[in-house]
């Protein structure tokens, strides 16, 4: 602590009146100099009037704190320190910590009574009431109207109130509002309303439980089945698809539409998996009928490939469909089978059309074919 005086020099010893005055000068800046200087040995007044400031100095050889208000040292910080701590009130009304081991009195804006594994009687707030169930290990309520649940929503202050429920079992249930409610979305206050989903009724193990009605629609003139060699779900299956699986003895094949009037075009026509003990099959039948125009210069026949190739199974011959009615002369035309002496194993058969009609003209082409060993 420094404080700054000046003094007045003495210039002439020998003018006792001018010395003098300046001496008693000096006096009293000195005087007033020492009342704003700290003691060392405790003289009072003793009290700073202003900050001390130490120009980043220490201060050295302070003593253990003795009181509430005494500096305390790092040492007395960080090595077993003795602290007097105001601990906020707990588990009453108004208190900022709630008890964790005992009983809670609960107030506020929106109170609520949280009870220990005991049934309250109905409650006169507008608020829920929730008990620790030790049985379920769950929250159990009781609303304002008495109702007992597993697990109830704060009671909302609106007309379209519904509650929530978590069963023991885990099962989520809800109250179901009014009916003039039933809708997605939010109505009223703070009340969300959900839409009723359908629901199916029985076990789900029972039979009957599908109707007819209730199974996916159908192609024309197909049956529902499994015609693969092992467990898959059902298909449509098509009369020559399911004849290959009884072993009726021949296997019927047709085509409708088939173009008379394109030269050298080939109409694929897929065989169906034979019986179950069957490898091979012989072509029995090819038969033309139903054309939509006279056919007399168109020619065709059938092979093992497309373009023609491979032995000719029925040779190319001319059409001579003159009618499609019923009943009528020449309104189908059987052709030759010509490959009587060999059987396949082909999945896909090749109908040739090589010279056109040179008119428009389609037909319906009927392969007939027996399984064999």
């Amino acid at each position: 602590m420094a404080e700054t005086i000046t003094l007045a020099n003495i210039s002439n010893a020998q003018q006792i009146t001018s010395a003098a005055t300046a001496i008693n000068s000096n006096n009293s800046i000195i005087t007033a100099a020492f009342e704003d200087v700290l003691s060392l040995s405790g003289v009072t007044p003793n009290q700073m009037q202003s900050n001390l400031d130490m120009n980043s100095n220490q201060i050295l050889n302070l003593p253990a704190p003795g009181s509430a208000n005494s500096p305390a040292r790092l040492v007395d910080v960080i090595s077993n320190p003795t602290l007097v701590l105001t601990i906020p009130p707990t588990g009453t009304s108004g208190a900022k910590v709630p008890f964790l081991n005992g009983s809670n009195t609960w107030s506020g804006a929106t109170p609520f009574t949280i009870l220990e594994d005991a049934a309250p009687a109905t409650p006169a707030s507008t608020y829920d009431v929730l008990y620790a169930d030790s049985t379920n290990h769950i929250l159990t309520g009781i609303n304002s109207s008495g109702t007992s649940s597993n697990m109830v929503v704060p009671k909302a202050a609106t007309t379209n109130e519904f509650v929530t429920a978590i069963s023991g079992a885990g099962v989520i249930t809800q109250a179901q509002p009014s009916a003039a409610n039933l809708t997605n979305g939010t109505t009223g206050t703070g009340a969300v309303v959900l839409a009723v989903s359908p629901t199916i009724t029985g076990s789900l193990t029972a039979t009957n439980l599908v109707t007819n009605a209730s199974l996916a629609q159908m192609a024309t003139n197909t049956l529902k089945g499994n015609n693969t060699g092992s467990t898959a779900n059902a298909a449509d299956l098509t009369v020559p698809q399911v004849q290959a699986m009884i072993g009726s003895g021949r296997i019927t094949i047709v085509t409708t539409g088939v173009n008379f009037n394109a030269t050298n075009t080939d109409t694929s026509i897929t065989i169906p998996a034979l019986p179950t003990g069957f490898t091979y099959y012989r072509v029995v039948d090819l038969i033309i009928s139903n054309a939509s125009h006279t056919m007399t210069t168109a020619t065709a026949g059938l092979y093992p490939a497309a373009g023609a190739s491979g032995t000719a199974i029925v040779t190319v011959a001319a059409m001579t469909n003159t009618s499609n009615t019923a009943n009528t002369a020449l309104n189908m035309q059987a052709m030759t089978i010509a490959a009587t002496t060999t059987c396949y194993n082909l999945s896909t058969l090749y109908f040739r059309v090589a010279t056109a009609e040179g008119a428009g003209c389609t037909g319906t082409v009927t392969l007939v074919i027996q399984p064999i060993f």
